[in-house]
């Protein structure tokens, strides 16, 4: 009897719901190789190529993405890529009579009959691994994380599957004892959902599936018949890899002012081809990114090539509306030693916000900024369903020329409109008190009067421009020691 191949193919229910799934299996008979679609027992069977038929049979194949391998009785060990006319090469001329054969997630091949051997496709470079303590009587595939054999201990001819330790071959033990199995089917019956079946030849032209759970290690019995003699089989999930699609990344981009708003898709899928991304039943292509989008929920199917294997998820754009209710801030003072804070009040109807300083990249979940100096604050405020807003907020520090415990009065400023010096400005430290600046005319009238540590003169008097010329200052404040003083001095307008 030719050895067959276990073959494996499981996928996992993904990111929310999963509405379809379909998996093409490679079977490799006396006829050549088909591919199976539509289930174990279904009869949708395509011959994909006989140049390896009755003729030239085959001992084994795998599968990994787009490429399916085969070793031949003469000893070769070819490849070709699946549904590309002249694409076959020969990997090794003579040395590959193996009956087992399997690939890994990384693509690199283990093949065996008494022992096991790695080949790696990319380097051509062949390791022996060593003698396996059970014989195979189908084939090699990987389960989750484990090396499965189907094959008998020569010691008793006690059949079962075998779990192979690579790293020890000698290590190996049985998985769970079968009936007479040539390989292991797995089909599932949704993303993320498969029944397993055990191949055994009926002597009838055709081959037996028993199924199996191989997550409780029984054997549940016969369940459909492939009207086929099958020699091997393969597929893309004999890596061990679940081949489903998984949503990495769903980023939502809308001004809160804005009526529309964009996302941006993320995911991964182990197979070849590119995976597409469908909006509302309508827009599709293989970015994942879409834009002008209106408010409301809106759902996106995301698919493996050929539509292996689909999730769904959902999104909301926001309706226009404003993030940030108000901003509160402290200066900051030098003299004093007293930093400055910014408090931003934001109100979402989407769950939590975010608030970050551009400046820094610093993100928090309050709007409270403290330890500031003077300078510029660039803010992003952002809600759970991706709408944001920036705003900006300017601290001021006074900061003197001299000393902490130095005055410093202008002698002249330029009310000029060009944007230079246009106000005349005396600022005091806070520890300064009792600050009163009055400015006069050349007639003696009063053109300015005001108090504070910060006052500013903007050459006009009752919304009148004041003319160029020179002016009185009289100064008064109490300095930190707390006594008294007046400064009294020209200054002069200049246009």
């Amino acid at each position: 009897m030719v050895a067959r191949k276990i073959l494996i193919l499981f996928a996992i229910l993904g990111f929310i719901a999963v509405p379809a799934y379909s998996q093409d299996a490679y079977l490799n008979t006396n006829d050549g190789i088909y591919r199976l679609t539509g289930g174990p027992g279904s009869a949708n069977r395509e011959l994909i190529t006989n140049e390896c038929g009755a003729t030239n049979l085959l001992l084994s194949i795998a599968v990994y993405k787009d490429t399916l391998y085969f070793n031949t009785w003469t000893g070769q060990l070819k490849r070709f890529k699946i549904g590309v006319p002249g694409s076959g090469e020969t990997l090794m001329e003579y040395g590959a009579l193996f009956n087992s054969m399997t690939v890994d997630k990384n693509g690199v091949l283990y093949m065996a009959s008494e022992g096991l051997f790695r080949y790696d496709p990319a380097t051509h470079d062949v390791v022996g691994l060593g003698l396996m303590p059970f014989n195979s009587m189908g084939d090699l595939a990987f389960y989750k994380d484990k090396l499965l054999l189907a094959g008998y201990d020569p010691f008793d001819w006690s059949m079962g599957i075998y779990e192979i330790n690579i790293n020890d071959l000698s290590a190996s033990k049985l998985y769970m004892p079968t009936p007479s199995f040539f390989g292991l089917l797995s089909y599932p019956v949704a993303c993320g959902k498969s029944r397993y079946f055990g191949l055994s030849s009926n002597g009838y032209g055709s081959t037996d599936l028993v199924e199996v759970d191989l997550d409780n290690k029984t054997v549940a019995g016969n369940a459909v018949q492939i009207p086929m003699d099958i020699l091997d089989a393969a597929s893309g999930t004999e890596t061990g890899v679940d081949e489903r699609v998984v949503i990495t990344n769903l980023q939502i981009n809308k001004l809160c002012q804005s009526a529309t708003g964009s996302v941006n898709i993320s995911a991964t899928y182990p197979g070849a081809g590119n995976i597409s991304y469908t909006l509302d039943n309508n827009s599709t292509n293989t970015t994942g990114a879409f834009t002008n989008i209106g408010a409301g929920l809106h759902s996106v199917r995301v698919s493996a090539p050929n539509n292996v294997c689909a999730m769904d998820t959902s999104f909301t754009i926001a309706p226009v509306y404003r993030l940030i209710d108000n901003v509160v801030k402290t200066n900051a003072d030098f003299c004093t030693k007293v930093t400055g804070s910014i408090t931003i009040n934001a109100s979402s109807p989407n769950g939590t916000i975010s608030y970050t300083l551009l400046n820094s990249g610093l993100n928090q979940s309050t709007g409270n900024f403290t330890d500031l100096r003077g300078g510029r604050y660039d803010f992003r405020i952002r809600d759970a369903v991706g709408c944001l807003q920036d705003t900006t907020v300017a601290l001021a520090e006074n900061i003197p020329i001299g000393s902490c415990n130095d005055v410093f009065i202008p002698t002249a400023f330029t009310p000029n409109g060009d944007g230079k010096n246009e106000l005349y400005t005396i600022s005091l430290p806070t520890s300064f008190k009792n600050i009163t600046l009055q400015i006069f005319g050349r007639w003696g009238n009063l053109v300015c009067q005001a108090r504070g540590n910060q006052i500013s003169w903007d050459g006009t008097y009752k919304g009148v421009q004041q003319p160029i010329g020179v002016y009185i200052y009289n100064l008064v404040y109490t300095d930190p020691s707390g006594s008294e003083k007046r400064e009294k001095g020209t200054l002069t307008l200049i246009r």
